[in-house]
């Protein structure tokens, strides 16, 4: 009986106390990389040129499967955490909130001379509508974020935009 109390003790120790991951290069702060019931591994992080930079904590959907299922049958999501989407290619790519419970900005990027840009943002996606949206611009990638956050923090066409991630990715 004993074992499970130890068992817990070092699993606890190990999440509290370890450092977790940094990106030396740019001396961003530790990147959350938890896995909880209600979301999945973060990986990287988006950081948005504004008045000042505002970073949000990513899970990346890289493979079509992943891409399909997005943040469907979340129940939260943190503010400054997304889901990041990298498309196979440069298109106007649409979405829609089939089983998707929490409302959501979509914030579409791609790579311009100056870096990678906002092109376009879809504000407030209503939960569980299957109407499919889209920008004007087409994009190579998207960010999902809790709705109201790109209005708040000023994200708009023409933000730049920073990707941090892991070289594997």
């Amino acid at each position: 009986m004993i074992r499970f109390p130890i068992i817990w003790a070092v699993f606890l120790s190990m999440v509290l106390w370890s450092p977790g991951c940094r990106n030396q290069a740019d001396g961003m702060g530790p990147v959350d990389v938890s896995v909880g019931q209600d979301h999945g591994k973060i990986v990287g992080q988006v950081v948005f040129s504004l008045k000042t930079k505002v970073t949000f904590q990513v899970e990346l959907a890289k493979t079509v499967e992943d891409r399909a299922k997005g943040l469907m049958y979340r129940q939260h999501l943190a503010l400054r955490h997304g889901m990041l989407f990298l498309f196979d290619e440069r298109l106007q790519h649409s979405f829609y909130m089939k089983n998707t419970f929490i409302p959501l900005d979509i914030v579409f990027m791609d790579r311009t001379r100056d870096g990678v840009r906002v092109v376009g943002v879809l504000k407030y996606m209503r939960p569980l509508d299957q109407v499919s949206r889209y920008v004007e611009q087409p994009s190579i990638m998207a960010l999902e974020i809790r709705g109201g956050q790109a209005e708040a923090l000023g994200i708009k066409i023409g933000t730049p935009v920073k990707i941090v991630l892991p070289p594997d990715s």
